[in-house]
Formats: structure tokens, sequence, C-alpha cells
């Protein structure tokens, strides 16, 4: 979702090891909300992350993700007009996307797109071969997030996995630093603070991204934030709450 406002292995192969996935944040219908900061503007975007319905998609059982982007106020009516949505469908045992739909709004053009990302289901998305961290498959922005949340982000750790944009493919490289007490409009939270790298793009990691998961069984990202030319850009949680999903 950072990655949407901002526009855009040196280790060996070793016998597969299945990371444990915890289907905490994935629970249906939970809704994040989110308020975007970018250098001075306190208030430059709104970011919503949702977990839809349970049920079967495209012939095959799915979690629906959805997401939404949208620029305010000065930011949206002077510099960057963005009205995004995201809808990614996964591998309930996985996390896997193998369905996703994006809608993209913008002042210089307006797409929607679907894609089918052709994922095996379940254990047979494990291959044979993987390095120690390394989460298998292809994820899209959106599915990326949940992912990482299922991990058990222990301090010191640290994960690689591929994450495909609309024209790009990266390979990231989650390395989980230490922790950190969070203060939000909602709240403190002690928080497990990762580093993303993007190994195989210089421009992307230049972004410096890092992610503050909450430290519990969740791991809601409380705070995400990334450098940029014009300055900082700081998604912080504004809001955390469970409704009914929407199918």
């Amino acid at each position: 979702m950072v990655l949407a406002l901002m526009g855009p292995y040196a280790q060996s192969n070793s016998d597969a090891v299945s990371l444990p996935f915890s289907a905490a944040p994935y629970r249906t219908g939970e809704r994040l909300t989110y308020n975007v900061s970018f250098s001075n503007f306190i208030s430059a975007a709104h970011v919503e992350l949702q977990v839809g319905a349970r049920g079967v998609f495209f012939g095959r059982e799915g979690i629906q993700l959805r997401g939404h982007v949208e620029t305010t106020g000065v930011v949206y009516a002077a510099l960057f007009a963005i009205n995004n949505d995201y809808v990614t469908y996964v591998d309930p045992a996985t996390g896997l996307p193998f369905h996703s739909q994006q809608v993209v709004r913008e002042a210089t053009r307006t797409s929607d797109t679907a894609r089918a990302f052709n994922e095996p289901a379940g254990a047979a998305a494990i291959p044979s071969k993987l390095r120690n961290g390394e989460i298998p498959g292809t994820y899209d922005f959106l599915s990326a997030i949940y992912r990482l949340r299922a991990l058990p982000l222990a301090e010191g750790s640290t994960y690689y996995m591929s994450v495909r944009g609309e024209t790009e493919a990266y390979q990231a490289e989650v390395k989980v630093t230490g922790s950190q007490t969070i203060k939000t409009t909602v709240g403190s939270f002690n928080t497990l603070v990762s580093q993303v790298h993007v190994t195989n793009n210089s421009r992307g990691n230049n972004y410096r991204i890092r992610i503050f998961f909450s430290d519990d069984e969740r791991h809601v990202p409380v705070l995400i934030t990334a450098r940029i030319a014009a300055g900082e850009l700081r998604a912080e949680l504004a809001g955390s709450e469970f409704v009914k999903p929407v199918a």
C-alpha cells in the first residue's frame, strides 16, 4: 500500500522447511485504517486494509483481502490524485495469492486489471528446495503484508519473499531488528521492528521501508515508514475493528 503512494542471496539452498503460518491475521472482518503523513502534510492520504469473506472464489477455497488507498486534501487536489482499490484472493493454508483485481484512479490514468497467479494450493505450494527463512511463491503487495503478519517475526530473524508489482518483480529481505514502543492516536503498542531491503532493485531499496508490527498474535502493522526524495512517508494505525465481511 505504501508503495502505491510512492509511485513506485547469499545463503545456499537447503531442504525445504515450511515456515510457520498463523491464521490470526486472516480473521474475517478485520478492518485496519491508517492515516498517512507525507513531508509537511500531516494528513496526506487514507489507507484501509480489510479481510473480507472466506469461501469459494474462481473455483477454489480462498480468503478475500481488500485494500484502499486514497490521497486527501491538498495532496489530492494539487500533488497526487490517487483513489485506488485492490482485491486479492489467497489460499487459506498458505496465504499465497491466486487471483487479484486492481482499480487505479489517478490524475493521468484510470485502469481496471485482473491477474491470475496460478499458484498451487496447500502443501503443493512448498517446493523441495528453499533457503532458510525463504517464503515460497510470489505475492502481490496486499497479500505480502498479510503473509509477513502470519510469520513468527522473532527478533533477529530474516525472511525472504518475492513480490510482484504492476510492472516489476521485487526480491525482498525482511529483517526483524528489534523492538520499540510506538504511540499512535489509538494507543501505545509494543512493536517488532522490521527493516525491508529490496535486493534486486536499488530504487526500491532506497525507500528504506520499515514496518512496526504489534508484538502479539495478530502482528498488526502499527506504523510503516519510507524515505522518498521529498521527505518521509508515514502510515500510522488510526483504527482497528472487526466488521461483518462483505462478499
